[in-house]
């Protein structure tokens, strides 16, 4: 692809491909801004998509429109009122309000196989002469061009949240051991997405084909003998050079989109809590309630986007609702106090049955311990059987089409850019996990470690049927390696070339993850100079296992993420916080460390096992290196009297200045879900307390 276009095959006129790719007549013949044609000076390892060195380089059809962050316009306002109404009954009220607003951009349109614009036809009026005579000189009948449209640009959408929250509760006293909580809560969600300067796929490939007819240069389908496809409106668009186009046919093949989308939610509640009889130990405490929740979601969109028909940021007009009511159960039994055999030993367990109108009932359930042998060392572990429902937008919510690259292992690595569909799945059931955790924390509460604070857990984590998008290109990889039923999810043409995968969420996978979980804390009074407190807390991933029908890959160090396949996770990760407190003066220094870890599970690099030159999965480097990042921020408290204060603070983030790993990935590259894009930011701002 070129931003002027790029001939990239050729075709007689029984259809066929004209030689090879080294010998097709046309192919390499680009055209210049003003249209006129060229040699285009193709790099080295050529693919369809990208190669390495040669020309047009800065000018990326994948990246160049995207932006490092999203800009934003956030309001927020939040009340609170707690009124006792009699010496056992208090009422309690919530409100919020807030507002986002933000704009992004769609992807450029991109064509390099002739999926948008069909093959470019012989009798097309706007072929430069040079290229035609060449035409008739080979017996093409077509060509296919590849364009990345910069000239048109990208479409944009503007969207607005405006979410209303309101919880009105009330706690009563029944007596000294026993009391009962009720609450409503509702909440309300209005999404609007304008979209303007979206390529409509349907206009665009009547455009392209362009004849002329009565010595004027018209769409085809109103030149041709079938008077039901003729489009009154249709405007021919030139294709070759860049902004050679007239407006006109630009606003036939652009237009724009909207999305108007209300989420609603009802909840309400009661629990009663109490303490059953005493033990020698202590009181045995319960709590039993009930509640019921109903989310619904609706909408409407513009009909081009409801048919997935702009190339990019269609709406989609959603429509679906949940019920959940569920019954529950808690129960804290004290078994020592004191004892010759320990300080303290505590059961406790749960359970909860719960009906989804959309999945069915589920029983959930959970037992735990924790052992106190002496005052300052607690041991802690749990047994739990937990299921996660997928929700209302996992369900009911938006289907988007766009194009990413991916790399067919069935047509030996090539490079191809189809359609990918991606969001929800309305037949999603819900997915079941077996969990265990096991721990202890040390908190000494006498002598020189009394400021301290240690933990560490233990947890071992299996889920079947786990939700998810697995990525377009896990789904041709795992399809191509025999995993036959990720197959129906891939459309392709005769050819045997990919036309569309279809990355919807599903229930696919068996999902299993172990590791620890640490927390260090520590306060260090300094006088007059203050106090200092310091936290350490670190995660460290043992495993983090996908199994499906071809068995499990784990993704536990992969820190790279390539476009269309499942993220995974650091080894370790080690995020640390030391805050100076002197006065009313606050300065915080927030580190955080990604170590160095693999690119793609599916790649094996020349410090890895397996690694060989003439292996397609062997590549010159698999790894991502690690990266420190620094933040700062400083705050001033300053009274004004009456109980009203307010807070002056400012902070750095990425004070280092740290750039991200240079590595492929969406989004613009690199994995954002880890490193920082952007690079030092800077941010100031004031809270306000009223009353007391």
């Amino acid at each position: 692809m070129s931003p002027g276009g790029l001939i990239n095959r050729s075709y007689n006129a029984a259809g066929q491909a004209i030689g090879t790719t080294a010998t097709d007549p046309l192919r390499g013949t680009k055209f210049l801004a003003d249209g006129t044609p060229g040699r285009f000076q193709y790099g080295t390892l050529v693919g369809p998509l990208f190669m390495l060195g040669g020309e047009g380089q800065g000018r990326n059809g994948f990246i160049s429109a995207l932006r490092l962050k999203v800009p934003l316009e956030r309001v927020s306002t939040y009340g609170a009122l707690t009124a006792e109404l009699t010496d056992d009954v208090t009422l309690t009220a919530d409100v919020s309000y807030g507002r986002v607003k933000g704009t992004v951009d769609g992807a450029i349109f991109r064509d390099f196989n002739g999926t948008l614009m069909g093959r470019i036809k012989r009798d097309n009026p706007f072929i430069p002469a040079a290229v035609a005579s060449a035409m008739d000189a080979n017996g093409v009948a077509s060509f296919i061009l590849g364009k990345a449209a910069f000239d048109l640009g990208p479409g944009r959408a503007t969207s607005t949240t405006e979410t209303y929250r309101g919880v009105l509760g009330v706690e009563g006293k029944l007596s000294d051991k026993w009391t009962v909580n009720g609450f409503y809560q509702y909440g309300r969600t209005n999404f609007t997405q304008r979209a303007t300067n979206l390529v409509n796929q349907a206009h665009l490939l009547k455009a392209v084909d362009a004849v002329r007819s009565g010595g004027q240069i018209v769409c085809r389908v109103n030149a041709d003998a079938i008077a039901s496809n003729d489009d009154a409106a249709c405007v021919p668009f030139n294709p070759f050079g860049e902004g050679q186009f007239s407006q006109a046919s630009v606003g036939y093949i652009t237009g724009n989109g909207l999305q108007h989308t209300v989420n609603e939610q009802h909840v309400a509640g009661v629990d009663l809590r109490g303490e059953l009889f005493d033990l020698p130990a202590g009181p045995v405490t319960v709590a039993i309630g009930a509640e019921y929740r109903r989310d619904t979601v609706d909408g409407t969109a513009d009909p081009i986007s409801a048919a997935n028909g702009f190339y990019s940021l269609n709406g989609s007009a959603l429509s679906g609702g949940v019920t959940v009511k569920e019954v529950f159960g808690e129960i804290a039994v004290p078994i020592l106090r004191d004892s010759a055999v320990g300080h303290a030993l505590d059961l406790n367990g749960a359970v909860r049955r719960t009906h989804y109108s959309t999945t069915g009932s589920v029983t959930t359930w959970k037992a735990g311990l924790v052992y106190e042998p002496v005052e300052g060392v607690r041991f802690r572990g749990t047994r739990s059987r937990d299921i996660r429902a997928p929700n209302i937008f996992e369900l009911f919510g938006p289907q988007t089409l766009r194009s990413i690259g991916l790399s067919d292992p069935l047509n030996g690595g090539l490079q191809t850019n189809p359609f990918v569909i991606t969001g929800a799945n309305p037949d999603l059931s819900v997915e079941k996990a077996d969990s265990w955790t096991g721990g202890f924390v040390i908190a000494p509460r006498h002598g020189i470690f009394q400021r301290m604070r240690l933990s560490v857990d233990y947890y071992d984590i299996k889920v079947a049927d786990a939700i998810g998008a697995l990525g377009a290109q896990t789904l041709v990889n795992r399809c191509a390696q025999g995993a036959t039923n990720f197959c129906s999810q891939i459309t392709r043409d005769a050819n045997n070339q990919i036309l569309q995968v279809r990355d919807v969420i599903l229930n696919s996978n068996a999902l299993k993850t172990s590791g620890y979980d640490i927390e260090l804390q520590y306060r260090q009074p300094l006088g007059s100079w203050g106090e200092l407190n310091a936290q350490l807390i670190a995660n460290i991933t043992k495993e983090l296992t996908t199994v499906d029908a071809l068995g499990a890959v784990d993704r536990a160090g992969q820190t790279g993420v390539r476009t269309g396949t499942i993220p995974g996770v650091p080894d370790y990760v080690l995020d640390g916080v030391l805050t100076w407190t002197v006065g009313k003066f606050q300065l915080t220094g927030h580190g955080r460390y990604i170590p160095s870890g693999i690119y793609w599970t599916n790649f094996v690099g020349p410090d890895q096992d397996g690694y060989a030159v003439t292996a397609p999965n062997s590549v010159d480097n698999n790894n991502v290196p690690s990266r420190f990042y620094l933040d700062m921020t400083a705050r001033v408290n300053v009274e004004t009297g009456n109980g009203r204060t307010f807070q002056l603070f400012a902070t750095i983030n990425n004070l280092l200045d740290r750039d991200p790993p240079a590595m492929p990935g969406p989004s613009g590259g690199t994995n954002q879900i880890l490193f920082d894009p952007v690079g030092r930011a800077f941010k100031v701002g004031a809270r306000f307390h009223f009353g007391k």
